[in-house]
C-alpha cells in the first residue's frame, strides 16, 4: 500500500475583510464582558437593574433579538441563561424580602445582558454570512441602549458649554394661553398618588414601544418605503442638536421651588436667559416626537394605532405634569416629527412634508428666541399652535397614506402579510 501523506494541520488566519471582520466581533465581545464584569464589581449594575429607563432598553435588546433574529435553540438558551442569572441574583439577597418590582425590573434585564452577551460569542464563533448577520443582529438589539448611552454625555457638554437656558422665553409664551399648562398638570398629578404613578411609568417606559414598532417592521415581508430605525435615530440626533441652539431644560427645573404649585408672575420673568444647572433637553419635545412616530409608523395595524394615540395622549400628559417640558415644546413637536418623517422615506421624498416640518420647525425656534418681545396674547398663542398641529397632521396624513398604501396592502392585520424571520 502506498504510504499516506502526512497530514498537515494549518491555522486559518483571517485576513483582509475577514480579519476585520474578527477584530470586530473580539471588541465587541470583550466590550460586553468587560463592562458587565467592572459594573458588577463596582455594583453600579445592582441600581441600574431596578432604574426604569434601563430596564426598558435592556429589556428592548431581549425582545429585538428573540423576536427577529433568534432560533428557538438560541431564544430558549437567552432565556436560560437569563433566568439562572436571575435565581443567583435572588440567592445573594440571602432570603432577605424582595420589592416586586426591583425583582421585575431585575429580572427584565438580566434577560437583555444575556441577549447581548449570547449574540456577541455567537458572532465570534460563526463564520462569514452567519457572523455578519450576528454582528447586525447584536447591533438591532442593542442600538436603542447605545442612543441612551451616548445621549447623556452630549446633553452633559451641552450643559457646561451653554449654560444659560431659555426658560424664560418658553414660560411667557404659555403664559398666552391664559394658564400655564404644565403647572396645572403638574397640579392635578400632585393631588393624585395613583395619577402621578401611572403618567411617571409612562414617561419611563417610552422605550417599549419604541422596540414593539421596530419588532413589527422588520418581522413582516411588506417592505414600506420607511425606514423606522433611521427616523428614530435622526429623531434623536437633530433634536440633540435643536437643544444646542435653543437650550431649555423645562419648568420643573426652572422654577425647582415653586413647581407646580406657584407659577412665578410673569412681572419677575425677564426675557433674557436664565442659568442654572440642567440638562438642556427640552426644546422641541423629542419625547412627543418620538410618540408620534410610533403613531404614525402604526398605521398598517389599526388595533396597534388606537393604543399608539392613547400612548401618545399619554406621553403628553406626562411631559407636562412631571415638568419635563411646556406646551409649547410639545406644540414644535408635531412639526418636528413631520420633518423626521419625511427624511427617513426611502424613496423620493416628499418635498411638501418636508418643506412644511423644516419651515414650521424652524419658524417657531426663531420666533420664540428673538421674537419674544411680542407678548403673546390668547389669540396668537392659541392661533399659532392649532394651526401648526392641524397642518402637521394633515400633511403626515397625506404622507402616512402614501407610504403605506404603495405596499399594495395597507394592514398588516388583513391576514396579506405574513411574519417571517429576518435572520
Amino acid at each position: 500500500m502506498p504510504a499516506r501523506p502526512p497530514i498537515q494541520y494549518q491555522l486559518s488566519v483571517p485576513h483582509g475583510a475577514d480579519l476585520f471582520e474578527f477584530v470586530l466581533k473580539i471588541i465587541v465581545a470583550g466590550v460586553v464582558m468587560s463592562a458587565t464584569y467592572l459594573l458588577i464589581r463596582a455594583k453600579v449594575i445592582e441600581q441600574m437593574m431596578t432604574h426604569p429607563v434601563v430596564f426598558c432598553l435592556m429589556l428592548d435588546c431581549f425582545l429585538i433579538h428573540v423576536c427577529t433574529n433568534a432560533s428557538k435553540c438560541e431564544a430558549f438558551v437567552t432565556g436560560c441563561l437569563g433566568t439562572m442569572a436571575f435565581l443567583f441574583w435572588l440567592m445573594l439577597f440571602h432570603g432577605s424580602a424582595v420589592q416586586l418590582w426591583a425583582a421585575a425590573a431585575t429580572f427584565g434585564c438580566l434577560l437583555g445582558l444575556a441577549s447581548l452577551l449570547v449574540l456577541s460569542v455567537s458572532a465570534l464563533k460563526r463564520q462569514g454570512a452567519a457572523g455578519r448577520d450576528q454582528l447586525r443582529a447584536f447591533g438591532r438589539s442593542s442600538v436603542f441602549l447605545c442612543m441612551a448611552i451616548w445621549g447623556i454625555p452630549i446633553l452633559s457638554i451641552a450643559n457646561t458649554i451653554r449654560p444659560e437656558k431659555f426658560d424664560g422665553i418658553l414660560y411667557r409664551f404659555d403664559a398666552g394661553f391664559g394658564v400655564q399648562p404644565s403647572f396645572l398638570i403638574g397640579q392635578i398629578f400632585a393631588s393624585s398618588r395613583m395619577v402621578h404613578g401611572f403618567e411617571y411609568a409612562i414617561y419611563v417606559s417610552l422605550a417599549l414601544p419604541v422596540g414593539l414598532l421596530y419588532i413589527g417592521h422588520l418581522r413582516h415581508n411588506v417592505k414600506w418605503p420607511i425606514d423606522v430605525l433611521q427616523a428614530l435615530l435622526v429623531n434623536s440626533l437633530i433634536g440633540y442638536l435643536l437643544f444646542w441652539v435653543f437650550p431649555a431644560a423645562g419648568p420643573s427645573f426652572a422654577f425647582p421651588q415653586s413647581y407646580p404649585l406657584h407659577s412665578p408672575a410673569l412681572s419677575a420673568m425677564g426675557v433674557k436667559s436664565i442659568v442654572f444647572d440642567a440638562l438642556p433637553n427640552a426644546m422641541p419635545s423629542v419625547h412627543v416626537s418620538t410618540a408620534l412616530l410610533i403613531w404614525f409608523n402604526c398605521r398598517p395595524w389599526p388595533r396597534g394605532r388606537l393604543l399608539a394615540l392613547a400612548f401618545l395622549v399619554c406621553t403628553i400628559l406626562s411631559t407636562l405634569g412631571l415638568g419635563e417640558h411646556y406646551l409649547v415644546d410639545v406644540i414644535v413637536a408635531f412639526p418636528y416629527a413631520l420633518l423626521i418623517q419625511s427624511l427617513s422615506v426611502s424613496r423620493a421624498p416628499d418635498s411638501g412634508s418636508l418643506l412644511l416640518g423644516l419651515s414650521l420647525t424652524a419658524g417657531w425656534i426663531i420666533f420664540l428666541k428673538f421674537g419674544y418681545m411680542l407678548f403673546p396674547t390668547p389669540a396668537l398663542a392659541y392661533g399659532l399652535s392649532v394651526t401648526t398641529v392641524v397642518l402637521a397632521l394633515w400633511q403626515e396624513s397625506k404622507l402616512g397614506r402614501s407610504i403605506y398604501a404603495m405596499s399594495g396592502s395597507f394592514s398588516v392585520e388583513s391576514g396579506n402579510a405574513q411574519p417571517i424571520l429576518v435572520d
